[in-house]
């Protein structure tokens, strides 16, 4: 393929966006002096609080807030890069990449083979690239073209859309003229036909389902043939409806605000809809909108008082539960427990709680971080963590694996504690300080060694206008 076919492996794009990373990579490159030694124990080094280098859990970050932000797995190697967030977000692992610019976003597949699939996707005007069959592909929205791998389609193929477009998912194909207006889909499992909004039929799952509309929403209807459970249904739009099957039952009065279920399994009721629901039998819903509800699904449970100002949640993920709980706007908790085990209760494993806009406060077994202010009012985002949190923390406390870190005014103010008692600080640019208990040492200096001291065990030495010296031989 030449180097002119609009197809072609957008290099000049990467060479682009590889300009646009450079001053950030070289930012961060210049503030890190310490390299990471191992992948189990926290390690942690700032210039400031807009850049840092951190390593946790096999993890490693690099920031340059608000501008740069880059998390590397260690285990995996997978990369992701933010660079003026939201604007630029890239994400690499192994040989595959991806990313979004602006409203561009792209997919290579394999960045060592010239000849593998990638995408990019100049929404909502151009798409061009290469399928996974490698063959390529250009289109220009809505004038024509052909996409594929798009918005969960195999293939898509367009001529002045809506006038024209044919999909198609796996082995099933949908063609519209003057879409919504008229469709046919047929594959496998289903075959639909619709001249909206005047007549549609479709038949899914093998025949199973079998539903028809006319002059829609006004008539539509639907036949059942499950193996379990058969039966017909219809609703005749927005006075009356009925479904009867051979294990539920289901009326609607001016649907779908009234409607009644009774089921060998389930029930469900609304009085009116949205605002009174009630379900019992495997699942349960209670609902008074917005007073009052609660409601448990497959273990998941849910309430809300005076909604949206209180609610709470549990849910399993995993061997492990999560419980939240908010009152909209300002209190928001969150809390990650593991299961009990004989003769021992539930462990918490980690807790976070947040008084917005004020503070945050979040521990993770014996590790923990308080946070003043916190303006971010939702749960908090990676990206916005590391990109944005910086710009508006004035004070941040750590203790983790031993070691505390306390950071006031961006860092104007910063003092660490090692698990050892190695420590060191400074008031940015009055005042800075160190002690290593281990090598008997201590020293402090002002404005940078205007005046100074420095003792190791029994020897001394003095310091004044930066040059002059005396005391004990230098340690």
């Amino acid at each position: 393929m030449g180097a002119d076919d609009p197809a072609a492996r957008p290099g000049r794009l990467r060479r682009v966006c590889g300009a646009a990373l450079l001053p950030a990579l070289l930012a961060i490159a210049s503030g890190q002096a310490t390299p990471v030694v191992s992948l189990d124990a926290p390690q942690r080094e700032t210039c400031s609080d807009f850049v840092q280098h951190e390593t946790r859990n096999a993890e490693e970050v690099r920031t340059f807030s608000p501008f740069f932000s880059q998390v590397r797995s260690r285990q995996d190697n997978k990369v992701r890069t933010d660079v003026l967030w939201p604007l630029v977000s890239v994400r690499s692992w192994h040989e595959e990449s991806s990313g979004r610019i602006l409203s561009t976003w792209y997919r290579d597949t394999d960045r060592n083979d010239p000849s593998g699939a990638y995408h990019v996707w100049v929404v909502p005007i151009l798409g061009i690239g290469r399928s996974t069959n490698g063959l390529s592909y250009l289109g220009v929205f809505p004038i024509a073209g052909t996409l594929y791998d798009f918005m969960g389609m195999d293939e898509w193929t367009f001529t002045l859309f809506p006038l024209y477009s044919k999909s198609r998912v796996d082995d099933t194909v949908t063609e519209s003229w003057l879409w919504p207006f008229y469709s046919h889909t047929h594959g496998p499992r289903i075959d639909r036909f619709r001249i909206w909004p005047f007549y549609g039929r479709s038949s899914e799952l093998a025949g199973q389902v079998r539903r028809k509309f006319v002059l829609w929403p006004i008539w539509s209807q639907v036949h059942y043939d499950y193996r379990t459970s058969k039966g017909d249904g219809y609703v005749l739009f927005p006075i009356y409806g009925h479904v009867k099957l051979t294990d539920q039952e289901t009326w609607w009065v001016l649907p779908p605000f009234f409607r009644h279920t009774v089921g060998a399994r389930q029930s469900l009721s609304y009085y009116p809809w949205p605002f009174v629901q009630i379900a019992r039998g495997e699942n349960e819903k209670f609902w008074i909108w917005p007073f009052y509800g609660h409601k448990r699904y497959s273990g998941d449970r849910y309430q809300f008082i005076l909604w949206p100002l209180y609610a709470d949640a549990t849910r399993p993920s995993g061997a492990d539960t999560w419980h939240r709980w908010r009152l909209f706007p300002f209190l928001y908790s969150t809390r990650v427990t593991a299961p009990a085990k004989a003769g021992a209760p539930e462990t918490v494993k980690a807790r976070v709680f947040k008084f917005w806009p004020l503070v945050e406060r979040e521990r993770q077994g014996q590790d923990l971080r308080w946070r003043f202010l916190s303006l971010w009012p939702l749960n908090d985002l990676g990206p916005i963590e590391r990109n944005l949190a910086p710009l508006w923390t004035l004070f941040d406390y750590r203790r983790e694996a031993g070691n505390r870190e306390t950071s006031l005014l961006w860092g104007l103010y910063r003092s660490r504690v090692a698990a050892d008692g190695a420590a060191r600080g400074h008031l940015f640019p009055l005042y800075g300080w160190t002690r290593d208990p281990a090598r008997s040492e201590h020293t402090w200096s002002l404005l940078g060694g205007l005046a100074g001291y420095r003792q190791q065990g029994e020897k001394r030495v003095y310091r004044v206008l930066y040059f002059l010296k005396w005391g004990d031989r230098q340690p």
